[in-house]
Parts: structure tokens; sequence; C-alpha cells
């Protein structure tokens, strides 16, 4: 459970999809791998990369020594075992340095969650738990970044679910340690997944699933420790509610 949360779900081909914006630390989070905001040298650091290196034990270096010898090119990933985290993988991705924006950083941010995102849907791993990549030390403007997060997580979902038929993923979930990457992260939330999420409801075929999302995500607020298990029961309520305003009016 965690301090603050919030999701929303979408059928994809008949299968449930969830995305979750959670304020805690990505190593609280109950997933099958974690995401490490890491460095081109793939040698440990500060910050969440840091804190990774520190809970993983001493053999996650002479992992990655083995396995990236050379580093890692900014917006690729390299995968290894989650060793003592208690997590099955971990992914490390070295996201861009911000240069001012004319560097490329915006794509090559794109590229650190589209390529995550799609070795963790390979591997057919069911849950995957991001941090904010470069918006840090790396200097990345927040909002930008999780903007570009949650725009990358829904034309990947689309290009996967819809193109090419194979989608594993159950859970995706977006864990902000601070107040300010947890906030810019429901903004992109509310702006980009929310708004794809109605454009997928099948208005004509099934009225009443569209109302409930209309309803749900139009009056969505903030609510501390809202587990995922009460989603469908607090639609309903809402729905009702509203079906007898109606009929009062």
């Amino acid at each position: 459970m965690h301090s603050k949360e919030l999701a929303a779900q979408v059928s994809l081909n008949g299968k449930t999809f969830v995305v979750k914006v959670v304020n805690d630390s990505l190593l609280k989070t109950d997933v099958e791998a974690i995401v490490n905001a890491a460095n081109c040298e793939m040698r440990g650091g500060g910050g969440i990369n840091g804190a990774i290196q520190k809970m993983a034990g001493p053999r996650l270096l002479e992992s990655l020594e083995k396995i990236a010898p050379n580093g890692c090119p900014t917006g690729e990933v390299v995968v290894t075992t989650g060793f003592e985290t208690g997590f099955k993988h971990i992914f490390h991705t070295p996201g861009p340095v911000w240069k001012g924006g004319d560097a490329g950083e915006a794509e090559l941010l794109s590229n650190s969650y589209w390529n995550c995102l799609n070795e963790a849907n390979t591997m057919k791993l069911k849950s995957i738990g991001f941090c904010s990549i470069s918006t840090g030390i790396y200097g990345y403007p927040l909002q930008d970044g999780a903007n570009i997060a949650m725009k990358t997580l829904v034309d990947y979902v689309s290009s996967s679910a819809d193109d090419i038929g194979v989608f594993n993923l159950n859970e995706v979930i977006f864990a902000m340690y601070t107040e300010n990457e947890y906030n810019a992260f429901i903004q992109a939330f509310n702006t980009i997944f929310i708004p794809w999420v109605e454009s997928r409801a099948p208005v004509s075929k099934n009225l009443s699933w569209w109302d409930k999302i209309k309803n749900w995500f139009k009056e969505l607020v903030e609510t501390p420790s809202v587990e995922l298990e009460q989603w469908n029961d607090h639609v309903e309520r809402e729905l009702l509610q509203k079906k007898e305003r109606e009929g009062r009016n």
C-alpha cells in the first residue's frame, strides 16, 4: 500500500492493462522488474542507481562488468537479475543529460522508456516499475520528462496491442519518490494517458462502459491509499449515483 496513488485500467483485446502512479520508492513496488536510471558506464552511481546497487549487493556490479564491459549507449537497456533486491530483473537504462533540448534529448529519453517496455514485453513479464529517468542530476525538465514517459507508454501499448497483437504486460507502475515528481506524473497521467483510455472506449457498442469511463475519469481525484480492488466498486457507486441524480431531474 502506497501513501498516494492513482490508477487506471483499460481493456486490450479482452485483457486488462493497469497503469499506476504512486508516491513511493521504486524499491517498494510489487513488480517483476524495476527500471534503474543508470549511467552509460554501467558501474553504479548516486540516487536511485546507488540505492539499487546497495540493495542488490556486489553481485550486480560483477554481472554488469561481464554483460556490459563497454557500458551502454544512451537510450538502450541492459538487463540483469534482481539479486538481493527481491525483484526478478533490473533493467538498466542511461537516460540523456539535458543540454538545452536541441541535442536529441527527447528522442533519447523516449528510447529509454520504449526499449524497457519492449524488453519487458519480449521477456513476457507481467509488470514493470519505472522511476523518473533523467530528471534528477541529469537535469531533464521534470514535467517534460513525465510527459515523454506517458506518451511513450501510450505509443508503445497502442503499437504492441493493436498492430503486433502480442502484448504481455498487465501492469506498469511509475513510482515517484518526491512530491514534485509525483505531481508531474499525475499531470501527465491525466492529460495523456486518460484521454487515450477514453478514446478507446466503445461508445456505440457498450454505452454503460462509456458512462463509467466518462464519469470516473472526469470526477477522478487523488485519493490516498486507494487499492486497485476498490476500483470497480467505486465506479459502480459513481455510476449509480449519477443515474439517481438524473432520475430526480
